[in-house]
């Protein structure tokens, strides 16, 4: 986290924008290494369960760190279904 330091969340760095928008790059840029952190996640058998803009940390050179490991969990990968809630009620579908 120290290097991180001065850094904002996705969240902040969207909102500090004019109109609001990430540009193309900084979008695909950005999705990329939200993929890549995932699909590291999924190969140590961890299911994050709260994946927000909240919960991405942003340096200046917009590289990534995924913050608050609250809701996860280490899954076997004979386990099918998760029946625990969790999450923010907010940004689940209707």
């Amino acid at each position: 986290m120290l290097e991180y330091g001065g850094g904002n969340s996705l969240d902040q760095y969207i909102k500090s924008k004019s109109d609001g928008h990430l540009s193309e790059r900084e979008a695909k840029l950005i999705f990329k290494q939200v993929l890549d952190a995932v699909k590291y996640l999924h190969e140590k058998n961890v299911t994050h369960r709260d994946i927000k803009s909240e919960n991405i940390l942003l340096n200046k050179h917009l590289n990534l760190k995924i913050i608050d490991f609250g809701f996860s969990l280490v899954v076997n990968q004979a386990k099918k279904n998760i029946n625990s809630y969790c999450g923010t009620p907010t940004y689940m579908a209707p």
